[in-house]
């Protein structure tokens, strides 16, 4: 029978907890750039100070401030309920928060803040995953590779804090992952707390966001096929798989009752007459590009750190988490925001698990603890692997391909000397024993072998970081557009007005009309057309001018798709609307549209 992992191991008598580097010393670099991320997420708007979220996020918090108003849980009160959300836990946790402060900047900045308690606690999980994965390993290491990997990981702090169910579903699946660990290193049977607890866990998971059934089902698969050794294991992916199918089934039931739909709007949304391959094509280039971009040297390190111990199946699991998640990325044709250069949402949800292992690898280097010798076939493909993606950076950073980010010349030697850093460590870790001992020997002290281990995994993350460092988080300004563009809305038009918009989230929280979404999240006409566009842009390839102009005669049109032509637009219109400036259209001689509004239109043109 297999030792409790409970049990101190063996040779693991170095691995107290040392008061030198205690875990919450640790854990307060990241949770000081967290709640600095929040502070300069501020923008000045007329001599203030708001605060808002990402446009999609403030979707949620749309359909979230009509519910704690009592409206339901819908976009327009009043209207006909259409689902243009698929986070329906996410956006009553919010309503709970409009149920405590005020609508509007502070609303904004308390799921922010929440979303920094969301990663303080993942980070806790995952320094427990990592002790449990690397019990050989003085604890102090561990502790602090994981978290400079795991608390500067720029994706997961972008999309958690900017208002995205990302982090409440990171916390979800990786404290699974951290509870089927513990019971596969018992060596008694599972308790019913722990089968109670993957059950509730797998049930929360689904109603955050029904897509994340496809992480638990990876971990409930895994504990399946572990049970063959550890048989109290198997009840716990059993424990996941009923959870799974009660949230399931309690979320499609609430959605027909209330929706009258099986399955969201946004689904047809991305979904409906798009071709399977188109997605699939577009889903595989767009992961591709990531990989190469940022993802690249976390995979070779995970895969090295699995490959380094006997037993790999346990350090399998984090990585097939990560891998679950990139195939249900690419089957769903990606996210529409890979141009920014990082992992998008579903990508980041199964990131911690990789990066932990990952961190794992690079704290047995740091340590110098017994590792698996690679064979010279591993040797050979490592460094194919390395020279393939050291090519294919380069054509992507002389802009082979489009640049997802703007950086200046100091920037791009940042991301240059990043790059090095990065293929250098990897090359001392995992081609050359030697090097590694060499390393070691000239610096035999553990903290100064740390610092070789902190700066490769500064370096994964450096470019990210270096551009919120000198131009703040991406799309920082966009959003300061969008504000503007919410006052000129609420300057210009009376409450009763309809506004029509294709930027549905900042400026219909923060001005309450009625509101008219040209890209068809809420309408599911526009939903279920046909895509407008040569290529599958997810949730903004549909939209018919004429529909939507016609059906809902929109007071004001706040910008119409970019990508529609001249003609189209101005047969939608066929002259009922005055073109503004900005790309605002008001429909003539409507007594809902007033001439206050051009005051703030001198600095939305200047920004623009």
């Amino acid at each position: 029978m297999r030792p409790s992992s409970e049990e101190p191991h063996a040779g693991d008598a170095h691995a107290r907890p040392s008061s030198r580097f205690p875990v919450v010393a640790l854990v307060s670099v990241p949770l000081l750039v967290w709640i600095a991320f929040v502070i300069r997420a501020a923008i000045h708007v007329e001599g203030a100070r708001v605060w808002t979220l990402a446009d999609d996020a403030m979707i949620s918090m749309r359909y979230a401030a009509n519910l704690a108003a009592g409206d339901g849980l819908v976009f327009n009160p009043g209207d006909a309920p259409v689902e243009g959300i698929t986070n329906p836990l996410w956006a009553v946790a919010m309503a709970g928060i409009h149920a405590v402060v005020a609508r509007g900047s502070p609303a904004c900045l308390c799921v922010s803040l929440l979303g920094v308690l969301l990663l303080l606690t993942n980070l806790g999980v995952c320094v427990g995953i990592a002790r449990r994965l690397a019990p050989d390993v003085p604890q102090r290491v561990v502790d602090l590779m994981t978290v400079a990997a795991v608390g500067l990981c720029y994706p997961l702090a972008f999309w958690t804090l900017r208002g995205f169910e990302v982090g409440a579903i990171a916390l979800v699946v990786d404290s699974l992952v951290l509870l089927a660990l513990r019971v596969d290193g018992s060596a008694g049977a599972a308790s019913p707390a722990s089968r109670w607890g993957a059950m509730l866990l797998g049930v929360v998971a689904v109603l955050l966001r029904m897509d994340a059934a496809v992480a638990c089902t990876v971990v409930g698969a895994w504990c399946l096929w572990r049970s063959r050794r550890q048989r109290s294991v198997g009840w716990i992916g059993l424990a996941i798989a009923g959870g799974i199918a009660i949230g399931l089934l309690a979320l499609t039931a609430w959605r027909l009752s209330y929706y009258g739909e099986l399955l969201p709007n946004t689904y047809a949304l991305k979904v409906a007459h798009v071709p399977w391959e188109a997605r699939l094509g577009r889903g595989l280039f767009m992961s591709a590009v990531i990989i190469l971009r940022s993802l690249g040297p976390w995979l070779l390190l995970a895969a090295a750190g699995a490959w380094a111990v006997a037993d790999r199946s346990r350090r399998l699991l984090p990585c097939a988490v990560f891998f679950g998640q990139l195939a249900y990325s690419c089957h769903v044709g990606g996210d529409v925001w890979e141009r920014m250069g990082f992992a998008n949402r579903f990508l980041a949800v199964g990131l911690c698990p990789l990066l932990v292992v990952a961190a794992i690898h690079v704290a047995e280097h740091v340590a110098g603890t017994k590792r698996r010798r690679a064979t010279p076939a591993l040797r050979g493909v490592l460094v194919a692997i390395g020279a393939a993606a050291v090519a294919a950076a380069a054509l992507l950073y002389v802009e082979a391909l489009p640049s997802p980010v703007s950086l200046d010349g100091t920037g791009i030697a940042v991301s240059h000397v990043c790059m090095a850093l990065v293929l250098a460590g990897i090359a001392a870790m995992a081609t050359s024993r030697w090097l590694a001992g060499g390393i070691a020997r000239a610096m035999p002290m553990l903290r100064q072998r740390a610092i070789l281990g902190l700066a490769l995994i500064l370096a994964v993350n450096g470019v990210p970081w270096w551009h919120w460092a000198t131009q703040n988080f991406h799309g920082h300004e966009w959003d300061r557009v969008v504000l503007l563009m919410a006052a000129e809305v609420d300057a210009s038009t009376d409450p009763d007005a309809v506004v029509a918009v294709t930027t549905a989230g900042t400026i219909p929280y923060f001005t309450e009309r009625r509101y008219v979404d040209l890209l068809g999240k809420v309408d599911p006409v526009i939903a279920n057309t046909k895509p407008q566009l040569g290529r599958f842009v997810p949730g903004h390839d549909k939209w018919d001018l004429g529909w939507s102009i016609d059906r809902y005669r929109p007071d004001v049109i706040v910008r119409m798709p970019s990508e529609s032509g001249a003609a189209e637009r101005r047969d939608a219109m066929r002259g009922r609307c005055v073109s503004g400036l900005n790309g605002f259209h008001y429909l003539r001689d409507s007594p809902l549209v007033t001439a206050a509004g051009w005051t703030s239109v001198a600095e939305l043109d200047a920004l623009r």
